[in-house]
Order: structure tokens, then sequence, then C-alpha cells
């Protein structure tokens, strides 16, 4: 980051100081883990090993990032070589995604980015091999409406990739980073933040719960399936970054146990109280 490109980026630091001022924990470094997981491309390279492995995408494949952000993944996607697009309805960050990309690559974006609602995606039926909706649906009011539309989109046999928090279970709020509790009704939910000294007005607008057994079961009337063997792939991409565990796979498929690996990860993917939504499902 040098010269006019570092200022963008001094820019968007300022942006998140002044949008998560009493949301964030100050002095506990959420704003710096922020702008990594959002803007450093470390975070959007691990997501992009997940999608290649799990859904044996190739350079004719087109990816769809909805609530795509600050543009990151599809920054990655677009320097592998691959047909990323990505919605967003923030123009803030959807500007951001623009003049980041173009001083990146000094390519046209002939509609890369777009912004849009996720409840009317503006693209024809079947236009996708791969969606995702990284950390997107508890910020809209209707998830099921955003999974139409995700539906809507996507090719037959084409993979939908998602990671929500599960708020089902008991687990530090992703984003106020304070204890909470299983669905805790939303009147009492604003008493309980106002009491730990947080703005609630970020939660009345901009969170919304979302549940592992509700999403998971609203795909599963829809017709998606999440086979075994690709449920494995997705462990073992996500794995892939520790290399001790990586070896522990390794040696546990050598030994001929991987039908218990198997049970394991099918055992703790439909988990209904796993602090995180994590899917990744084919469409038949």
């Amino acid at each position: 980051m040098q010269g006019k490109d570092k200022n963008i980026y001094a820019e968007v630091k300022e942006h998140f100081r002044i949008f998560y001022k009493d949301i964030f924990p100050e002095n506990k470094g959420q704003f710096e883990r922020h702008f990594d997981d959002n803007i450093k491309l470390e975070a959007s390279e691990k997501l992009f090993e997940t999608v290649k492995i799990s859904a044996d995408i190739n350079r004719d494949s087109k990816i769809l990032d909805i609530g795509c952000g600050f543009g990151s993944f599809v920054l990655f996607c677009r320097k592998k070589g691959f047909a990323a697009y990505g919605i967003d309805s923030s123009d803030y960050e959807i500007n951001f995604a623009k003049r980041r990309f173009f001083r990146e690559t000094s390519v046209s974006l002939g509609g890369i980015y777009q912004r849009a609602s996720a409840e009317a995606l503006p693209f024809k039926k079947d236009s996708f091999d791969v969606v995702t909706l990284w950390n997107l649906l508890e910020h809209v009011p209707d998830y099921k409406k955003v999974l139409d539309e995700a539906d809507r989109v996507l090719k037959k046999g084409g993979t939908l990739f998602l990671v929500a928090p599960n708020y089902l279970t008991i687990r530090e709020e992703a984003h106020y980073h304070i204890m909470w509790f299983s669905v805790i009704p939303r009147r009492l939910a604003i008493s309980y933040l106002k009491m730990r000294g947080k703005d609630p007005k970020f939660f009345l607008n901009n969170i919304f719960y979302v549940t592992g057994p509700g999403v998971s079961g609203y795909l599963k009337g829809k017709g998606y399936v999440l086979g075994v063997d690709n449920i494995l792939k997705l462990d073992n991409s996500a794995l892939c970054h520790s290399k001790w565990k990586a070896k522990l796979i390794n040696l546990i498929e050598k030994m001929y146990l991987k039908p218990f690996l198997k049970k394991l990860i099918m055992l703790n993917y439909f988990n209904p109280f796993k602090s995180v939504i994590n899917i990744c499902s084919k469409k038949r």
C-alpha cells in the first residue's frame, strides 16, 4: 500500500472506526482484525481454496458473491483468472471495491461490481455455477428471499456456499463481541446491549437472527443436497492451512478410517448448536 493506494486503505480504517464505534470493543484489536478479514486478501484466499476444491470449478465457471462488501473475494478470484462478480447494497463498499479493482488490475470493470439488493439480483436465471454468501444472511430481514434469489441465478448442478453465525447457540455475538444467548427476544436484547454499554442501533438495523436448522431446512426443502464426500472436501480445505491437522486426516485415510472420519464430520455438520452455519450444497 503505497502512494495514493495507501490513502484509500486509511480511509477505510477511519470508516470502520466511525461505523463500529460503540459496537466493537476498544483496545482489543477488533478494528484491525475486521480490516484484515474484509480488506486484505488472506481470508479471501482461504475462501477461494474452499470453493475451488469443493465445487470443482474451472476457468469457464462463473461465480457470484452476494453481499460482496469491499470486494476482496471477487478481486482474489479475478486475480486467479476466474470470472467472479459481486453485488452489495452499500454504496460506500461497492465504490471502494471498484476503485481498488481498477488500481490493482488496470482493467475495465464491465459490471464486475454492482450495487443491488440481495433480494432482487440483476441477473438472469441460471447465470452462475457458484454462488457465495459470506456472512450476509444475518444482515437481511428475510434470509429466505435471499436464498430464493440465489437459487434462481444458480445453475442446476451448481454449488451454493454459505457462512453465517448461528443464533440458536449460546456464543459470543459476532459483531458486538459479548456473550449472546440463544435467539434472545429482540426487546430484551436491546436492554441487554444498553446494560453492556453498547449502541443497539446496529442490532436493530443490521442484525437479524438466522439458525443452522432454519437455513439447512429451507435449502433441503428447495431440493439442495450436501453429499458426504463434499463435506469431507470442504472440511479438508478448511484444515489445509494447519499442517498437523492435514497430516492427521491423511493418516486416518491411510488407516482405512475414512468412513469413521466422514461420520464425525457429518455429526459436526448437522449439529444444530454449532456456533457457525457453514454450508456447501449442490443444486439438483
